[in-house]
């Protein structure tokens, strides 16, 4: 299938569900950045072990935002700290 088709494709699905960026609220983070900054650069296979740790242990919660990245918006899980 061309290019030309699969973006119509994605375009007709985004508009049908209504797909809107989502402002991330401050203390939310991804396993990504967890794994760049405050695990020090450890690989994100590890970074999400010890983010499954921490959810079980009580420690901290996540919740699904759609971000916009260059190409679309995805649903990406983000997570902080419970208060």
């Amino acid at each position: 299938m061309s290019r030309l088709k699969l973006d119509s494709w994605e375009k007709a699905l985004a508009e049908a569900m209504g797909a809107q960026a989502e402002t991330v609220p401050k203390g939310w983070i991804t396993v990504r950045t967890f794994a760049e900054k405050i695990l020090n650069g450890t690989p994100i296979s590890t970074a999400q072990k010890k983010m499954r740790l921490l959810m079980n242990a009580g420690k901290a919660e996540s919740k699904t935002y759609r971000i916009k990245t260059e190409l679309k918006i995805v649903a990406v899980p983000h997570y902080r700290l419970k208060k």
